[in-house]
């Protein structure tokens, strides 16, 4: 019997087909990424919202020149620049624009409380990050932190002290604070004692807030002891004991 003999089989024509393929993929990548190179050039870059540094500050800060390619721009690294050098920056975001700008949207720090160190005053905003150094002359409207001593301050970082417990509370009552629209009607936060915590309120009234403890628990109920008081009454409003609000008229 004859044995039947098959074709010989072509090899190497599928791989060739392949290899076209991936030749024609990373030729088009290639031709794009060249494309996006030489084009979309930056030729404008806008700052928006920005009071506290002039736009040429921003810009310069940010590391971002025109001519750089826009979208190979380092958005990550240009806002921790700016973050890092422009203390008064709260918030930054960069957004692309096409074909050929950059936006740098900052919005600005405000200033709410102060605390002494030496001759001088570290403003500070609400999350408690240090703005910057000043006078006597520039602290009107903001609250004063009695009982910290700032350790090795830095404009841009957050407040550190040898006693971090006392930072940690004072972070925490301006956050209540802030959270229920009450920043402007506090003149003073005394730490010094954190047994014995108290702040100045309304003009009016020393609220004493005691440990750190139920922190959230006590204002509120300091917002419903100020409802039952005449619109006139000044004293001490005590917070510390059996979860009820304790007046003491002046």
């Amino acid at each position: 019997m004859r044995e039947e003999r098959r074709p010989p089989r072509r090899r190497g024509k599928k791989g060739k087909s392949i290899v076209a393929v991936l030749f024609s993929v990373v030729f088009i990548c290639g031709a794009l990424l060249l494309g996006v190179s030489v084009f979309f050039k930056i030729s404008e870059i806008k700052v928006e919202g920005n009071t506290r540094y002039s736009s040429e500050q921003v810009v310069s800060v940010s590391g971002i020149e025109l001519g750089d390619n826009l979208f190979f721009v380092n958005k990550f690294g240009a806002i921790s620049r700016i973050f890092k050098e422009l203390p008064y920056a709260q918030e930054v975001t960069i957004s692309r624009a096409l074909p050929d700008t950059v936006k740098i949207k900052i919005v600005d720090a405000q200033p709410v409380a102060y605390v002494q160190e030496g001759d001088g005053y570290w403003l500070m905003d609400k999350s408690c990050k240090l703005l910057e150094k000043v006078g006597g002359d520039k602290l009107s409207g903001l609250i004063e932190v009695v009982g910290i001593l700032p350790d090795h301050p830095v404009p841009g970082q957050k407040l550190t002290a040898s006693e971090e417990a006392k930072v940690s509370y004072f972070a925490d009552i301006i956050t209540e604070l802030s959270n229920r629209d009450m920043l402007s009607k506090v003149t003073q936060v005394d730490i010094t004692d954190l047994s014995g915590v108290s702040f100045d309120y309304l003009g009016r009234f020393k609220v004493k807030l005691g440990k750190h403890t139920d922190l959230s628990a006590k204002f509120k109920l300091l917002n419903e002891s100020i409802g039952y008081l005449n619109p006139v009454a000044t004293g001490t409003i005590d917070l510390t004991q059996d979860k009820e609000g304790h007046f003491i008229s002046n």
